[in-house]
């Protein structure tokens, strides 16, 4: 029996708090410190809270399948030297970078993630597009077929939501930022690996240039993540944050927003980055 099979056995999803799980056994962390001679079956919650104050159905077991469980919250780090505020970045930008509100002209905002370039060997390669979720860029979590995304859609800087909000008006043929080029559709039937899109931008792009990071100007490259690594990111609400991996095989369930005619969705990842 996999992991997923015995977690799903468990119903961990249905205990309060939990939000997540690593699907191998990894090192057990004690008092913010990583033990590595102790492997364990993580599983993340939102707090963590003292026995006492659990129900017996919300308690985690301390052994599933022959390992023992190591309960760990998840926290996030802001850094507090973000010179840009929401309204800055939720305001219309006549160039794209990264941390920006944008969005599918049927959805509400959300943050552009990074100006990209197609990789060698594909026929798109050099090309430029910008990355952000496939719920920002695309509309495929609508079950209704009128309103699914399509290569060529709208995307509008700032997101449609931000353009009422914060400009005061409805969407005009000037918020156009890009055309939807590809994303990878959610399937709510068996586990996702990523949520992302990507589309080809109408007006300037900055290649690697993302708000509150102005000592990076350009991208280098990919690499695989490592347990341990300090990571950034740059948000629409939320500014500058920061965190540390402490996880690469974590599973998760995501509930998107539904609209008017379906409601939420509830959609499972699988080896995720924690």
């Amino acid at each position: 029996m996999s992991f997923h099979d015995v977690i799903k056995a468990a119903n961990l999803f249905d205990k309060a708090n939990v939000v997540g799980y690593e699907s191998e056994l990894v090192n057990r962390y004690r008092n913010g410190v990583e033990v590595p001679d102790e492997k364990v079956l993580r599983v993340y919650v939102s707090k963590k809270l003292p026995v006492s104050a659990l129900s017996y159905k919300n308690m985690v077991p301390v052994t599933l399948d022959g390992a023992y469980t190591d309960v760990v919250q998840i926290d996030v780090q802001s850094i507090l030297n973000d010179p840009f505020p929401p309204e800055f970045r939720q305001q219309a930008h006549s160039t794209l970078q990264a941390g920006i509100s944008i969005a599918h002209v049927k959805v509400t905002a959300g943050t552009l993630a990074a100006a990209v370039r197609g990789v060698k060997g594909r026929p798109d390669a050099g090309t430029q597009y910008i990355l952000s979720n496939n719920h920002v860029l695309s509309n495929s979590v609508s079950v209704i077929a009128s309103d699914r995304a399509k290569e060529g859609d709208t995307i509008t800087q700032p997101g449609p939501a931000d353009i009422e909000r914060v400009l005061h008006r409805g969407v005009e043929p000037n918020d156009l930022a890009a055309r939807l080029a590809r994303f990878i559709p959610f399937d709510p039937s068996r586990p996702n690996k990523v949520d992302a899109a990507i589309a080809t931008p109408t007006r300037l792009a900055l290649d690697g240039a993302t708000i509150g990071f102005e000592e990076i100007n350009y991208l280098e490259g990919v690499a695989d993540p490592e347990v341990g690594q300090v990571v950034r990111k740059s948000g629409r609400t939320t500014g500058v944050t920061k965190g540390q991996i402490v996880g690469i095989s974590g599973a998760f369930k995501i509930s998107y927003p539904g609209n008017i005619n379906v409601g939420d969705i509830t959609v499972e990842f699988h080896d995720q980055i924690v």
